[in-house]
Formats: structure tokens, sequence, C-alpha cells
């Protein structure tokens, strides 16, 4: 077996690296898709993304209901703005605002009836549009899925302690003021 030519594993990585780029640049398209095409299903229901968003984290049971602030982080809108929505919501009777048994200070959302009805009709109007994935055979969805999870995996794995930044101590060499 002969030795790879010198430049061959540099060739590899600029091929590697243009091939990420290209990668990244198409999921983010894709993802831009995605949220249009959320958009316009909520905007079918006469609810704003955000709206959409809170409304298909909400559980009906209030022992799943999870404090305001928590679904506000989940779900990546600011706390400020998120509560313009919740109201708008409860005002349509679509999620009540509750106490939080743990702590008073703090309110749960919990789903009404019509509120969860209101849920599952969008979230079935959303499984049933593929959308952009239509002209994809079901072999290719399969391999696309397939491919989607294992490029995911590493983002789903908590954090290790030696994956995280240590930081030194006095007892390392680390003196007050230094």
């Amino acid at each position: 077996m002969s030795a790879p030519e010198p430049g061959a594993k540099a060739g590899y990585m600029n091929e590697r690296m243009v091939a990420a780029q290209q990668i990244s640049e198409l999921v983010l398209q894709l993802a831009r898709t995605l949220q249009d095409n959320f958009s316009r299903h909520a905007a079918a229901f006469d609810l704003t993304p955000a709206q959409a968003k809170i409304l298909i984290s909400l559980q009906e049971d209030q022992a799943e209901a999870v404090p305001m602030r928590m679904l506000a982080e989940r779900l990546g809108i600011d706390a400020s703005n998120f509560t313009a929505p919740v109201d708008q919501l409860e005002s349509a009777g679509h999620l009540r605002r509750l106490p939080d048994p743990t702590d008073r200070r703090a309110k749960i959302l919990v789903a009404t009836p019509q509120g969860t009805r209101l849920r599952k009709a969008f979230w079935e109007a959303m499984s049933q549009d593929v959308g952009f994935l239509e002209h994809l055979k079901v072999t290719e969805l399969r391999d696309l899925r397939r491919l989607l999870t294992a490029a995911a995996a590493p983002l789903d794995e908590p954090e290790t302690p030696s994956a995280r930044p240590r930081r030194r101590g006095r007892a390392e060499g680390r003196t007050a003021g230094a």
C-alpha cells in the first residue's frame, strides 16, 4: 500500500470544510423554510408564531405545568416579550394562568380544554404538511432522518465535566487578586 500524497490530508480537510459550510447554509435555509411554514400555519389558526409555540408547549395537567419564566426560556422568548402572547391566549380562553404550587410568586400556564383542542388541530395540520420534503422518496427521507439524527446526537449529550473549562482556584496556585 502506498503512502498518501503530500497535501492529500489538507485537500481532504479543505473539502470537508467546504462541505460542512454548504451543509450549514442548507440547514439554515431549511430552518427559514420551516419557520415560514410554521408562521403560515399559525396564521391560519389566528395565532402568532409566539402564541403557537406557547400553545403547543402547554400541558392540560396542572401537575406537568412549568413556571412561565422557565417556559419562556425553553422557547427562547425573552420574558419581556412573553407576557403579551400569554395574555392574548388567556383572554381567548386557550390557557389559564395559575399560582405555582411550589412558589407563590410564580405563575404556571395550563391549557384549557379549548386550548387543547386548538393545539391538537394546529399540530395535526403542521404534521400533515410535508412541504419541502414532499418530492423526496421514502428511502431518501429515511436517509435524511438517519443523517440528521447522527448530526444532532452530540447536541443532545449532557455536558461532561471534562468538556467544561476548569477554573483555577487557590489550591492550584492562583492567589487572591491574581
